[in-house]
């Protein structure tokens, strides 16, 4: 396994065996990873045993996950990783991204803060804190390619990378 390596995946949308998951690519894309984040809209909780075959998960619910998973997982969470405070949640306020930390973690030093629920990538460093949403490997939206992520230490600096699946995986 790699050190200082996050797998980061969100709106999975998974209800099952039945439905659509390039799961291959993504243990691909995670293969030495050292925990993966799910940033919420899971749906089955059977994806988060899946999941769990390539690395440790981590997970907070979204706006479309079940009551199982709701009872279960919070809504959002600090996760520290290689001494680095990450914030993750689903994210359902209307903010621009730079303002969604302290919208949900008032108060709170964050290295990162990941988030999900628009299906649309985003990487950034803003104010000191690595801004990042995986995007979706499912369910892209406005002519987004299906992607996951990874969050690699580098040096004292977290970077986002996100990873874009092919099609026809």
């Amino acid at each position: 396994m790699a050190s200082g390596t996050l797998g980061v995946i969100s709106d999975t949308h998974y209800s099952g065996p039945a439905s659509f998951l390039p799961f291959d690519a993504i243990r691909s894309c995670f293969e030495e990873v050292d925990i993966i984040l799910h940033a919420g809209d899971i749906v089955t909780e059977g994806l988060l045993s899946l999941l769990g075959t390539i690395a440790p998960v981590e997970a907070v619910y979204g706006n479309m996950d079940p009551s199982g998973i709701t009872g279960r997982l919070p809504e959002k969470k600090v996760v520290i990783f290689a001494g680095k405070r990450i914030g993750m949640v689903h994210g359902t306020a209307l903010l621009p991204p730079e303002d969604k930390p302290s919208y949900y973690f008032p108060g709170e030093k964050l290295d990162a803060f990941v988030f999900g629920h628009t299906h649309q990538s985003f990487s950034e460093h803003r104010n000191g804190i690595l801004l990042f949403n995986p995007g979706s490997p499912v369910k892209p939206r406005n002519l987004s390619l299906p992607s996951v992520g990874i969050i690699r230490l580098s040096g004292d600096l977290l970077e986002g990378i996100v990873l874009s699946l092919r099609r026809d995986v």
